[in-house]
């Protein structure tokens, strides 16, 4: 991570929903991504470091999570709006 930009490549989100939908056929489509300030063991867990200078983002300094659509190489046509499954994003704080 650099200038606090960090990214978690698409092959690491595959069957990343399933243990939260088990039996379900459905999660196969979804993923789950994990961002925290402290590492917590987990190498699929994008951490971002603060008070580290260039590697991070400090704690007084707002966060952005953005999120790309792709398009089919063979064919270089990507999904139509209303074909999109929006991403969401939700934050947990805790107080130590």
């Amino acid at each position: 991570m650099e200038n606090g930009v960090g990214m978690i490549p698409n092959h690491v989100l595959a069957g990343t929903a399933d243990p939260y939908l088990p039996d379900n056929p459905n999660a196969q489509y979804l993923y789950v991504a994990k961002i925290s300030r402290h590492d917590d063991g987990n190498p699929e867990t994008l951490v971002v470091p603060f008070n580290q200078g260039i590697e991070g983002v400090d704690l007084d300094q707002p966060g952005f999570v953005g999120f790309r659509f792709f398009v089919e190489p063979e064919t270089t046509i990507g999904d139509t709006w209303a074909e999109v499954v929006y991403d969401r994003a939700i934050r947990f704080t805790a107080n130590f």
